[in-house]
């Protein structure tokens, strides 16, 4: 958990300092820039909480974070082999 404050503390400031500027220089800003300074205001929670085998295996069930070649069938090898012999 250490490494991770460690590595990621100046990250969290970043974004706590900037929620703090924006929100006194103007109140449209601080909710333009919102999804900037809150992600990098949680970047220590979302990273311990991310990097859970747990939190990975209950993503992966819940078809989360899955690309397309891991949720259909694909024939890619099959594919070239045609491009390289198209009799095949």
């Amino acid at each position: 958990m250490w490494v991770i404050v460690r590595h990621h503390l100046g990250h969290t400031l970043t974004g706590v300092a900037l929620s703090l500027g924006t929100f006194t220089l103007s109140v449209q800003v601080w909710l333009w820039l919102l999804p900037v300074w809150l992600g990098l205001s949680l970047a220590i929670p979302l990273v311990y909480l991310t990097s859970q085998g747990a939190v990975g295996t209950f993503a992966r069930r819940a078809g989360l974070f899955l690309v397309a070649g891991e949720t259909e069938e694909s024939d890619v090898p099959g594919s070239g082999a045609r491009l390289i012999a198209p009799g095949i």
